[in-house]
């Protein structure tokens, strides 16, 4: 007997509970079906599933990444232009400079503008093929820049600790031997995945397509050990010897001079050796977080905006370079400078300016006949008679041009010929 309320008011509250769901139902029918979603706090999708809905901070990062794209593209082709239009800039040193920049030109041109779309859009909109083409790129660029700048750190090593061998070891073609060797094994340990070991996919917290963590986990290490642990390692204890010598004898920068192969001066070659340093400097602090991130956080709980200021520093390096360069050497800031003198933009505004007519001379000899010396002395005469005489039907006839152009040709004798010689 004292179960039976317990039933009835377990019945009265459900049968409360479909009274209102199912008033609920009906007030949502009665309305608009968007009013119903709207409690929902999931912005819309898009056809490629990106969200509509974006605030201030998504503009900001899509200009950040446009503009680290546009630097990048016009810094590295400033460089290349620097040292291929220019032979004095063709030395050892410069190849491997080559080398960072055209790693940063590809990632500027063919990572860039990908990963700009997968920021924007928060899903990966292309077909799978492409983003294993993405991240072989990705990788082959970064293997060559790390290699690249072990290459570098050698090659100021070997300067300035051993310059009796360093023409030996860095000559201009074993130089290009090294850099061919390079890209090699880049593009070698970037297909590796593509083979077997291991996989691309993209991952939604870097949105960008890297490799699979999870899939090959002895790959990973073999990635962070050789590919990227092992470059940095002989930049640092190559820096740090040339530091010691540096400090510890002053006569180092003696010693380089006696290198016959080396173009450039003692304090040139030091200036270089620093210019190189800050430029390792630049890519270590910038790859730096990204990298931590893959061992720190393996799994990618944590913020995404920790994701997107590391992946800001990642890509900022490709731009970082050439702006170093500008400024701390003075061969490749007077590069730049003549590169852009002879753009076809500078061509055309000095086209628009008056340019300076052709001598008179070669008019005056134009108007002239191979005939005998007497022919050219009155030619010459009446010229100039017509120049003193009827100066308004000279300009008319075009020789205003030349006039406002040489005004001093005015001034000439009344004896001369058409070459400007005494008679």
């Amino acid at each position: 007997m004292a179960a039976s309320p317990a039933i009835n008011e377990s019945t009265i509250v459900n049968s409360s509970q479909l009274l209102a769901t199912s008033s609920n139902s009906t007030l949502c029918t009665a309305t608009a079906t968007s009013a119903c979603n709207n409690t929902s706090s999931a912005p819309s999708v898009d056809a490629f599933g990106g969200a509509h809905i974006r605030g201030p901070a998504a503009y900001l990062e899509l200009m950040a990444f446009l503009l680290i794209d546009v630097v990048a593209v016009i810094g590295n082709g400033f460089v290349l232009s620097v040292v291929v239009f220019f032979k004095d800039m063709r030395t050892v040193a410069n190849y491997f400079i080559v080398s960072l920049s055209v790693a940063d030109l590809l990632v500027s041109i063919l990572v860039m503008p990908i990963l700009t779309v997968t920021r924007w859009r928060k899903v990966w909109p292309l077909s799978d093929s492409l983003c294993d083409f993405q991240a072989i790129i990705n990788h082959v660029c970064m293997f060559a820049s790390l290699f690249s700048l072990a290459a570098i750190a050698v090659n100021r090593f070997v300067i300035t600790r051993r310059p009796g061998r360093y023409s030996g070891l860095f000559s201009e073609h074993l130089s290009v031997l090294y850099i061919s060797i390079t890209w090699f094994f880049s593009l070698l340990y970037a297909l590796l995945p593509a083979f077997g070991w291991g996989e691309f996919k993209f991952d939604k917290k870097r949105l960008n397509c890297i490799y699979s963590r999870e899939a090959a986990p002895s790959y990973s290490l073999f990635f962070g050990s050789c590919c990227v642990l092992l470059p940095q390692v002989i930049c640092a204890i190559c820096y740090v010897m040339i530091l010691v010598t540096f400090v510890q004898s002053r006569t180092a920068l003696q010693q380089l001079t006696d290198v016959s192969v080396i173009g450039n001066s003692a304090a040139s070659e030091a200036k270089l050796t620093k210019n190189l340093f800050v430029v390792w400097i630049a890519f270590f602090l910038c790859w730096l977080p990204i990298t931590a991130l893959l061992f720190i956080d393996p799994k990618g709980e944590l913020d995404d905006r920790v994701y997107t200021a590391a992946i800001w520093l990642m890509l900022a390096n490709s731009c970082v370079n050439p702006i170093i360069y500008g400024v701390q050497n003075k061969n490749f800031r007077a590069g730049y400078l003549k590169v852009i003198a002879k753009t076809s933009w500078v061509k055309a505004c000095n086209r628009s300016k008056i340019t300076p007519a052709p001598p008179l001379t070669r008019q005056g000899s134009s108007r002239t006949t191979q005939g005998s010396s007497r022919s050219h002395q009155s030619s010459s005469r009446s010229f100039q008679e017509s120049l003193r005489s009827e100066p308004s039907s000279t300009m008319s006839r075009g020789h205003g041009y030349i006039l406002n152009a040489r005004p001093h040709l005015l001034e000439l004798p009344t004896k001369t010929n058409v070459r400007g010689r005494q008679i």
